[in-house]
């Protein structure tokens, strides 16, 4: 758009160039190579105005910004290669977004050649005790499994080891070589992290989230055979945290991460929680999943009484079966929901497996609205409509089967005119009087 202003005329690229380096510092802000490129392209933008811009990449924020792009030729045309940029050394950097790890491993030399980063030890004294480390690794992990019958590893290879190994030294790296290297399905290395890491409880979350089997019976085998003794005394009787359960409710693989949870359940893992167990994620998880949790196999988590299941069929399965599990709450949103889609037969067999959710005049008047023979349902609750509160409801909403299948069951007398009037009121400052005038109801207030 600015490129269009430009050569339409419509805007002065004098001004740009007065105010260069406010429109550096918010070029580069956007830490977007496509963006950055663009506007440097002299077929694109004045020459002057694109110097300017380049003059201004070592200045404040910008040298942050532009190292955040990962874009290694954009970096050494606007910085260099190894210019010392030891001056914003306090800037926070991090580790690159969506990128892959030899892209990570990139950018953390990049930040040591520009001296934002401490240097490691020597390259070869590095390499020589990182691939000793690995070793014993790999030997430990084959160690750990050979009292399993495993099918065929998932093996990274060596070369991509060396790379989560290297990144896993830097704090700034932890959580994503945590992540992303228990996606690959690889086990060899996790003995080394937790050499390198110590104990570290959210490495198993990680892997009933994202991992198999074969990497929990690796992480458990580590922590029985090889857990450090000055980490002993850190060590729980059940290494299982209350937040294990949420990431199983939103594992990648709901067959991969029930075989983990049945595992560490088999090796008597309890998960500890501090509340009632009624504050749980939503549960993203298949039957299977859910039967487990249900099933008095269960042992893993002790606490679990209630789940907020996204599945409707699965939600309606578990009212069937063991009702308990499902909130009021819970099942007011599923009613909710399934008045939304005007799921008629969901609707009936909610209001027979948790008839008081229906008792919300909200709700009450919603399903009502839908008509046929959700009415004769409904009607006994909508009779009990009474309170001054309930029928500005009513006004609210502005139905008219609602309004006469509660009309019907007022008396006469001061306290139905009063409800009636405010009723009305609250249909005109709605502006939907109309409701009430158009075709007529056959009602009146005397």
């Amino acid at each position: 758009m600015l490129k269009y202003l430009i050569d339409t005329g419509f805007f002065n690229v004098g001004y740009l160039l007065e105010e260069s380096e406010s429109v550096a510092n918010y070029l580069y802000s956007t830490r977007s190579s496509s963006t950055i490129n663009f506007v440097l392209d002299e077929n694109n933008f004045p020459k002057q105005l694109v110097n300017r811009i380049k003059a201004c990449a070592t200045k404040s924020e910008s040298p942050t910004n532009i190292l955040m792009t990962g874009d290694t030729t954009l970096i050494d045309l606007l910085i260099g290669r190894t210019t010392d940029l030891s001056h914003i050394a306090d800037s926070k950097f991090d580790i690159l977004p969506n990128a892959t790890p030899t892209q990570q491993l990139e950018h953390i030399e990049r930040l040591k050649n520009h001296k934002l980063l401490q240097v490691d030890t020597p390259r070869t004294q590095e390499l020589s005790q990182l691939e000793q480390s690995l070793g014993i690794s790999t030997t430990r992990a084959n160690v750990i499994l050979s009292s399993h019958i495993e099918k065929e590893l998932i093996d990274i290879g060596d070369e991509s080891r060396m790379i989560f190994a290297k990144l896993a030294a830097r704090q700034m790296c932890k959580d994503y070589v945590k992540q992303t290297y228990i996606k690959t399905g690889d086990c060899l290395l996790i003995p080394y992290l937790n050499e390198l890491w110590g104990y570290d409880s959210n490495l198993l979350n990680i892997i009933v989230k994202h991992g198999t089997v074969t990497q929990a019976k690796v992480q458990v085998g580590y922590w029985i055979e090889y857990l450090p003794r000055n980490n002993l005394s850190r060590f729980p009787s059940s290494p299982c945290n209350g937040q294990l359960f949420d990431f199983f409710a939103k594992c990648d693989n709901h067959s991969n991460g029930l075989q983990v949870v049945r595992y560490l359940n088999d090796k008597s893992f309890i998960s500890t929680r501090f509340d009632d167990g009624s504050n749980t994620p939503l549960f993203l998880g298949d039957m299977d999943c859910i039967n487990f949790l249900l099933s008095k196999n269960n042992r893993i988590f002790p606490w679990l009484t209630h789940l907020n299941i996204v599945d409707l069929d699965l939600c309606i399965y578990v009212l069937q079966t063991q009702c308990s599990y499902i909130s009021d709450q819970w099942a007011y949103l599923v009613a909710l929901a399934a008045v939304s889609i005007r799921d008629i037969p969901l609707i009936h067999r909610l209001i027979s497996l948790r008839p008081g959710i229906f008792k919300k005049s909200g709700l009450l008047m919603l399903a009502y609205s839908l008509g046929g023979d959700l009415s004769p349902r409904l009607e006994k609750s909508l009779a009990k409509i009474s309170s001054l509160f309930h029928w500005r409801r009513i006004g609210d909403f502005s139905n008219i089967d609602v309004f006469e299948g509660a009309y019907k069951h007022l008396t006469s007398g001061a306290d139905r005119d009063e409800l009636l009037l405010n009723m009305i009121e609250r249909a005109v400052y709605l502006n939907r009087i109309e409701t009430w005038t158009v075709g007529g109801t056959g009602w009146n207030s005397s």
